[in-house]
């Protein structure tokens, strides 16, 4: 990703060193590695995408770093390595896009 967008990447890894600093946000991270080999059906990934959907939503935009344009191939590099790589992941990915925004 740094290759085809180095600003965007860079965005990207400062974005995701202020989230690290979250407890809640570590916690999600934690348990997103933990589901990464549960089934696509287990009955916890609803409530593990809601409360990915709830921690978003409180985040702050970043005046230091905007939401970059979605670069077709940026998307497609993470559609390829992403969620796709686990049933369950895919799983919430697809919950996450279906929750409502409030």
């Amino acid at each position: 990703m740094h290759t085809v967008s180095p600003h965007d990447a860079a965005s990207w890894i400062a974005d995701k060193l202020t989230a690290m600093a979250d407890p809640e946000f570590r916690e999600i991270y934690r348990a997103y590695d933990t589901a990464y080999d549960w089934p696509a059906a287990d009955p916890r990934l609803p409530a593990l995408a809601d409360r990915t959907r709830r921690w978003l939503l409180i985040q702050p935009p970043s005046p230091d770093h905007p939401a970059p344009a979605a670069d077709p191939i940026i998307v497609r590099m993470i559609r390829k390595d992403g969620p796709a790589t686990s049933p369950s992941w895919r799983r919430l990915d697809e919950l996450l896009s279906n929750l409502p925004v409030d």
